[in-house]
């Protein structure tokens, strides 16, 4: 915007050589394009062993740090006396500012709805003791593969390298102090704004962070405690807002913002909580978790429950659009992960997350990836498979995307042109779109209907899926009555095309197109039906692993596709997987597809040199890949 950027910082001198008398702090901002402000100051050293200079002043060459442009600088500080440098550092920060106000978050002055995900940093097999680019792995699939804006690190702070990553890449995120509804004694009182302290001057130059989670999440008020660690956070960082996950309404608010876990929907037409009713006033409103619990779901449960979880999703992102009293919510969870007996489904894995614990995506990671500007996206929620279904009567098709309409065909038929169901989602950016004609015009091009009567029989057909033949209502009775009279046709002439145009039994394999339309151009196209042919996908994230100040690892992906390149649902491959050279397998070595995918990381062993990778299974035969190893100084 042209006005200058003011900065402050302090520079905390560590003197354990108990100096006194004057020193020179020489600093410099530098971006990109090199230096935009520098200085010196004069500090009097007084031998304390802790001394805090603070310095400010103005950049006006610097640019806002923003998700889609995150610009970021480096300040390097050094300190010396008579030409001697006693100590140096440099740190990485971005200019930014965060408001939360009654009408929503402001970045920079411009409001932004915040739609995003929980994150636990678990992995399979590992637990939280992952290296550098599996953390920055994360905050890329959430940005990049799931289009989410805002990422919240429940309950705790995260790894330094998940935040370094999303300050590079633009995900805004919500950090919090450890703990989960347990508040103890004073001496456990004591070690929680020893947390909240180490947490604030830990992450507190990262843009990505937008507010402190001062309160354990989900625990009761504790006026005392709650006081204390908002005026602490406040104290060390008086920039950001403060929030307290709470999953109850009517608590005392200490913080900032109100940040509220609402499990409200469970299905029906109840989706969100009004803030007022929660909150008591007009103050800033952020949802923190939903769904979760209330819908797990596998990634290799029925097709119905998978678009499910995908449609409550939506429908909570859609009301929380339309609501300007809720500044943005935060789906439970990004992906699964292991847990105790009480949240696990008997194999103590907690199935809350959009995506599994290997970060492959369920249906459910496109109801946030529709929501993207970015680049087009496409996603069936069906396969098309009637016998997925009751009675194989197929459900309408739930299409995820982010296009203006979608064209749809049937072995190179074309049978419509449909668009985003605005209706039921009028809030969303994207809503999806809801296919229930199958048919078409078909019926009057190839059975002589009149386009009114077309209707009436489709009209009927949808009844008969939904109730079946022998209970249907009344009304759709009487229409296919009078329709086989006009039409001079027989009960078994009915049949008939019920089977042709429904559900197809007897007749030719049925490939369903989808055409996805984007600004007038075709963007996407995804194609769906009983496969002929199919392949096994190996693919992993990086070829490339460098172990520095500690092991690295990659992820290599393995999906079971047919001929369209869609992941067969039930497939359960059995596979082994062999390396050679430098590297170890994170897990077991074999293994079953789960949903028809997996996914497993290989790590290095502190050797330079090639890992040779071999998937094998009697079914596919033997696939090989190569991993480069390179040794990096810390």
């Amino acid at each position: 915007d042209g006005k200058p950027r003011a900065f402050a910082f302090d520079a905390a001198i560590d003197n354990g050589e108990s100096y006194r008398g004057e020193a020179r702090l020489n600093w410099e901002i530098a971006g990109e394009d090199g230096p935009i402000a520098r200085g010196e100051e004069t500090a009097v050293l007084d031998g304390t062993a802790l001394q805090v200079l603070t310095v400010s002043g103005e950049a006006p060459a610097a640019l806002p740090w923003e998700p889609e442009n995150p610009r970021l600088y480096v300040l390097r500080v050094s300190l010396a006396r008579e030409g001697e440098v006693l100590d140096e550092d440099s740190a990485r920060f971005g200019f930014r500012r965060t408001e939360f106000k009654p009408d929503g978050f402001y970045l920079n002055g411009k409001k932004m709805k915040l739609r995003g995900l929980n994150r636990h940093q678990a992995f399979p097999y590992a637990g939280y003791a992952m290296p550098r680019s599996a953390q920055r792995r994360d905050a890329e699939i959430l940005k990049e593969e799931l289009g989410v804006n805002v990422v919240r690190s429940s309950h705790y702070p995260p790894s330094r390298h998940f935040l370094d990553r999303c300050d590079e890449i633009g995900l805004l995120a919500f950090v919090e102090t450890p703990g989960w509804q347990h508040i103890g004694g004073d001496a456990w009182k004591k070690v929680v704004l020893q947390n909240v302290e180490e947490m604030v001057r830990q992450e507190w130059n990262h843009p990505s962070v937008i507010m402190w989670g001062v309160r354990i999440n989900e625990s009761q008020d504790d006026d005392e405690l709650y006081r204390a660690t908002n005026a602490l956070a406040r104290s060390l960082d008086p920039t950001r807002p403060t929030g307290g996950v709470r999953n109850f309404g009517g608590s005392r608010l200490f913080e900032d913002v109100y940040t509220f876990n609402d499990f409200t929907h469970s299905g029906g037409p109840a989706v969100l909580a009004k803030p007022a009713r929660i909150s008591g006033g007009k103050v800033p409103h952020l949802v923190t978790e939903f769904n979760g619990h209330m819908f797990p779901t596998k990634r290799f449960d029925p097709e119905a429950r998978r678009t499910e979880h995908a449609l409550r999703h939506l429908r909570v992102l859609d009301r929380m659009s339309g609501d300007p009293g809720i500044a943005g919510a935060i789906g439970w969870c990004f992906a699964d992960y292991n847990t105790h007996k009480d949240f696990g489904s008997g194999d103590r894995i907690c199935y809350h997350g959009v995506s599994d614990m290997f970060r492959l995506p369920k249906a459910a990671a496109g109801a946030y990836a529709s929501q993207r500007e970015d680049k087009p996206y496409l996603e069936l929620a069906s396969a098309m498979t009637p016998g997925d279904h009751d009675a194989a009567n197929q459900p309408p098709l739930v299409i995820l995307t982010n296009a203006d309409w979608v064209d749809l065909f049937l072995n190179g038929e074309k049978i419509g042109r449909h668009f985003p169901d605005r209706n039921a989602y009028p809030h969303l950016a994207h809503p999806p779109i809801v296919v229930s004609d199958f048919i078409g015009d078909r019926l009057e091009r190839n059975e002589g209907f009149s386009a009114k009567d077309a209707e009436r029989v489709k009209s009927v057909f949808r009844a008969i899926m939904k109730w079946g033949e022998n209970r249907l209502p009344l009304k759709y009775l009487a229409t296919m009555g009078l329709l086989l009279l006009k039409y001079r046709m027989s009960h078994g002439d009915a049949t008939r095309l019920f089977g042709a145009y429904v559900v197809n039994w007897g007749e030719k394999l049925q490939v369903w197109e989808v055409r996805a339309w984007k600004d007038g151009k075709p963007a996407l196209t995804a194609r769906t039906g009983p496969h002929e042919s199919d392949r096994l996908e190996v693919k992993p994230d990086s070829l490339e692993l460098v172990e520095g100040a500690s092991w690295d690892c990659v992820r290599v992906v393995l999906r079971h596709l047919d001929e369209n390149g869609r992941t067969l649902p039930y497939s359960n491959e059995a596979l082994r997987v062999t390396l050679e050279g430098p590297g170890e397998i994170i897990g077991p070595d074999t293994f079953s597809l789960v949903g028809g995918a997996r996914a497993f990381w290989v790590r290095t062993t502190g050797k330079a040199g090639t890992v040779r990778v071999k998937v094998e299974s009697s079914r596919f035969g033997t696939q090989a890949l190569e991993l480069k190893v390179r040794l990096e100084k810390p």
